[in-house]
């Protein structure tokens, strides 16, 4: 009997054990998700549930996309705003004030040269040679009073004079066995539009006396006179203007301005109630005014005069021949301008 009990407690004893291993063993293992018996859903609550996950993605993006104000890390404008149809332009990322390009400057000067002579044209600019006489251009002879020479630059490489772009710059008249002679420096100005600009100079020498009259000490003292700011006798400067006029006339009386006049409607057809006024410049002695003439491929001819600001009258002409300009077409030449440097108001 003992036996038999002995036999039966351990059998029991063996299945507890069994049971216990089958517990832990189910312990360690992880729980089985079990699948839903797939339900079939109408288009529309399957619209309903598609939205739902939308807006649940949208609130996820816009929760991950919020910054506190000062952090390093900012999310760009481009990423949270709705795209817009592409107008097919390209647009820069940031704009820039700053103008360039490369314009084509053309200096003429007159200058009546005889055989053997050669004329150079030399300036601060590395495309002028950089002041150096051994780097200094070459003109091109056009006739017996032209020469010319053709340059490329862009206007933001060159220092600003009176607010705009400029340049200075000289000739030299070279020929064989000789010294080279140098004439007086030029300023120029560059207008303020023109992709193409003629400059054509009158030859200063520095040996003219009216040169004595352009130092800081004259300066000082012809600030005292009763100079205008921009005023005309006649018809208005235009403001679309394409020739600018240029003349230096040191000596003139207070009370007294340049004016000029010639044998085009713009130029007051030689009346002298339609004088133009020109405007005294920063440089002493400098007087200019700017206006509109055609491109009709014709030669105007011209003079400057003296103005009596107390009578409104003009007193006289400038002494010498008149003065001409050849209005080129401008017919396919992009816009161009015209600067006219004709030295000094001749006085014999």
């Amino acid at each position: 009997m003992q036996s038999e009990k002995s036999k039966s407690s351990a059998t029991k004893a063996a299945a507890n054990s069994n049971n216990l291993a089958a517990a832990g063993d189910l312990s360690a293992q992880k729980p089985v998700k079990t699948k839903k018996a797939a339900t079939s859903k109408s288009p529309a609550d399957k619209t309903q549930t598609a939205t739902k996950e939308t807006k649940s993605t949208v609130k996820k993006k816009s929760a991950a996309t919020k910054t506190t104000p000062g952090t390093a890390s900012k999310i760009e404008e481009a990423s949270v705003k709705p795209a817009v149809k592409s107008s097919g332009k390209k647009v820069s990322a940031k704009k820039t004030s700053k103008k360039s390009g490369v314009i084509q400057l053309t200096f003429e000067l007159g200058f009546s040269t005889r055989f053997g002579q050669n004329i150079k044209l030399c300036g601060e600019h590395p495309a002028l040679g950089a002041g150096l006489d051994q780097q200094a251009i070459p003109l091109v002879f056009k006739s017996n009073t032209k020469w010319s020479v053709t340059i490329e630059l862009d206007p933001a490489d060159l220092p600003s004079k009176d607010g705009r772009a400029g340049i200075q710059y000289y000739y030299l008249v070279e020929e064989p066995n000789a010294p080279a002679e140098r004439s007086a420096n030029y300023l120029l100005a560059l207008p303020g539009s023109g992709n193409k600009v003629y400059i054509k100079d009158a030859w200063n020498s520095p040996a003219f006396v009216e040169n004595a009259f352009t130092s800081d000490v004259f300066s000082v003292l012809q600030q005292a006179q009763d100079i205008p700011g921009k005023k005309k006798a006649g018809r208005a400067t235009h403001k679309k203007a394409n020739h600018h006029f240029h003349v230096s006339a040191p000596r003139l009386e207070a009370g007294q301005a340049i004016c000029l006049l010639g044998n085009h409607t713009a130029l007051g057809n030689w009346a002298a109630d339609k004088a133009i006024l020109l405007s005294p410049q920063a440089v002493n002695g400098s007087w200019s005014a700017s206006i509109l003439l055609p491109g009709a491929d014709a030669i105007i001819e011209y003079k400057y005069g003296i103005y009596d600001l107390a009578s409104k009258a003009l007193i006289a002409f400038e002494q010498g021949d008149n003065r001409s300009l050849l209005l080129e077409s401008t017919e396919g030449a992009g816009e161009q301008q015209v600067v006219i440097q004709d030295g000094f108001y001749r006085t014999n």
